[in-house]
């Protein structure tokens, strides 16, 4: 439904006195229900509830009453006009006894103020039964004359309320999104997105092409090109051709990876079997189809090649990056880079013109030859996947006598070089959070897989894990200035602290995967964790029981002697205190954590 067509009748609607009857507004999960009744029905007279967890008709009537009559004055009011009932309604207690005493409960079913309108939302996720709810709602509209709304999930709305609700709902409305607009005020909450006016249109028409409905993936969605975007360096962003693809692209498979049409393996396999499906002349009624090809050849027919084979961003990399939602800009780079949008002849690195010698001539392959000979000498490559490319076609060479080191010279050269990229810090090391793209990057990189042979292989697993080793290292040589970082937001912002360690939400902790806490003396954490104001104190320990709750904890072992050691210092400092100051010190010792590590 048009959102005209809502303003117009809940318009219609407000400016009854006394209409009788309740409006039913119904519409897909996330299609924005609640956004578009709150565009047009002001503020000032929402009485906004909702019906999530609500065990009793009472919860419902005590709720109406909160939003109605806010103010701590009124409800003092209510307060003293029911000694001895029990209740606690924003914040201030009605007497003591049961949970609504009688005198209470009488009170506020009775008090209403005509001029609010009722929004009761989330029907489909209330427990109680229909002509429960139907009861409550027929006493405002019947009893009270009042104007009341209720929002329902389509598909989750109970089949016993739609059939008996016509004695009460005087009229149902299903919206739809409103795409456009949610957009915009989607768009305005990023930053460099904001700006990409080109990009912006291909992600909402992208969006549409989709045909999802829910305005919650649409955010999610841009905040994820939000990401992708700052990744991208002006390079990429003056490409306007390549980035509408991979916009487009990005989209497209981010609202199908989560409205589980696709999975990760199909995101894999989508560049070998794209066009093995779409021209193979295979229907979705072919019996021979497993349901795994069924989804995937759903999914190809949905769209054409364009919106599908850009190989802007590499497919297993694109599938790791939409398990994981870690988007690291080293790897997102090397994979656009690698595109054919981006890469010429010139700029094409010596690895890889090595690996095309089947389509290059001699002349080009002999000064790749020399080029990657001078990068090694002069410690010039020191990306990962550029490094292990580049050991790799060593082999190959040394195997066809192209150049004259043998298989074990190779490998004790490229082993001497790892350790003279760790002395001179430019060996990248391990990274922080996960080893998704850490391990993928073993095993292939920049949308090609490694040169393997089986005659240099066992020397190719010497190299990598002494490449893996060394890394650990280089992780190592950091901790110092991590240490700083973390005692600078302890001593000043648990917020920022809490992120660190266990994220925001959208990322995983820059920290929640490293035994970091070992390097910081304890003594030295807890003179900057009391630093903290008061109300703050406990949140430090609450972020210290949740680290390890996790996959992460087997990485944190080591950090057990120094939760324990932690324990035992706030313990001491404890007893040398007394009253409630010695009580909060010891509410602070995070036993829990101790306990999971």
């Amino acid at each position: 439904m048009d959102n005209n067509v809502l303003k117009e009748y809940l318009d219609y609607y407000l400016k009854l006195d006394a209409p009788e009857y309740a409006v039913l507004v119904t519409g897909d999960w996330g299609v924005g229900k609640t956004h578009q009744v709150f565009q047009i029905i002001p503020e000032a007279i929402r009485c906004h509830v909702s019906l999530f967890g609500i065990s009793n008709t009472n919860e419902i009537y005590a709720s109406v009453f909160a939003t109605m009559f806010p103010t701590r004055s009124k409800i003092k009011n209510a307060a003293e006009k029911t000694k001895d009932a029990s209740a606690e309604i924003n914040g201030i207690t009605f007497g003591a006894g049961a949970i609504l005493g009688s005198v209470v409960e009488a009170f506020i079913k009775e008090r209403v103020d005509k001029d609010k309108i009722i929004i009761f939302d989330d029907l489909e996720r209330c427990p109680l039964k229909n002509e429960e709810i139907l009861g409550v709602i027929n006493k405002y509209v019947e009893h009270h004359k009042c104007r009341v709304l209720v929002l329902a999930h389509d598909n989750k709305t109970h089949e016993d309320f739609i059939s008996t609700k016509e004695k009460i709902i005087g009229h149902t409305i299903k919206i739809t999104p409103q795409i456009d607009d949610a957009a915009i005020s989607f768009f305005n909450e990023t930053v460099q997105l904001n700006n990409f006016n080109i990009v912006k249109s291909v992600i909402i028409d992208s969006f549409k092409k989709t045909k999802c409905q829910s305005l919650r993936v649409l955010k999610h969605v841009i905040k994820d090109c939000e990401r992708l975007r700052r990744c991208l360096n002006i390079t990429h962003i003056k490409n306007i051709d390549a980035m509408r693809l991979l916009f487009s692209n990005f989209t497209i498979i981010n609202v199908e990876y989560r409205l589980g049409n696709i999975t990760k393996v199909d995101i894999e396999s989508i560049n070998e079997e794209y066009r093995e499906y779409t021209f193979s002349g295979e229907g979705l009624n072919d019996i021979e189809l497993s349901p795994e090809q069924k989804r995937r050849v759903l999914f190809y027919n949905k769209y054409n090649e364009q919106d599908i084979l850009t190989n802007i961003l590499d497919y297993e990399f694109l599938s790791e990056l939409m398990e994981s939602g870690s988007y690291q800009k080293e790897k997102i780079i090397a994979s656009i880079n690698s595109s054919k949008y981006f890469m010429t002849e010139r700029e094409t690195p010596s690895w890889l013109k090595i690996m095309r010698f089947d389509r290059l001539e001699n002349e080009i392959i002999n000064e790749a030859i020399l080029n990657l000979q001078r990068e090694f000498e002069t410690h010039t490559i020191t990306e990962i996947g550029e490094m292990l490319h580049s050991i790799h076609v060593s082999f190959l060479m040394s195997k066809n006598g192209i150049i004259d080191k043998g298989f074990h010279e190779l490998c004790e050269y490229f082993k001497k070089y790892i350790n003279d990229l760790l002395r001179l810090n430019k060996l990248p090391p391990i990274p922080l959070n996960g080893s998704f793209f850490d391990e993928d990057i073993l095993d292939h990189s920049h949308g090609h897989g490694y040169w393997r042979d089986k005659e240099y292989n066992e020397y190719i697993e010497d190299i990598k894990n002494h490449l893996q080793k060394k890394r650990s290292e280089a992780l190592l040589n950091q901790y110092e200035s991590f240490k700083d970082e973390i005692l600078a937001a302890l001593s000043g912002n648990v917020i920022e602290f809490k992120r660190l360690f266990l994220g925001d939400g959208t990322d995983t902790g820059k920290y929640s995967q490293i035994d970091i806490l070992t390097s910081i003396p304890v003594e030295e954490f807890v003179i900057n964790w009391f630093m903290l104001p008061l109300q703050d104190l406990d949140k430090v320990r609450m972020v210290l029981n949740s680290r390890y709750r996790g996959h992460a904890v087997p990485a944190l072992k080591n950090e057990k002697s120094w939760m324990n050691e932690l324990c035992v210092t706030l313990k001491l400092e404890a007893q040398t205190s007394t009253g409630f100051e010695q009580l909060r010190i010891e509410r602070l010792t995070p036993y829990s954590g101790l306990k999971y590590v």
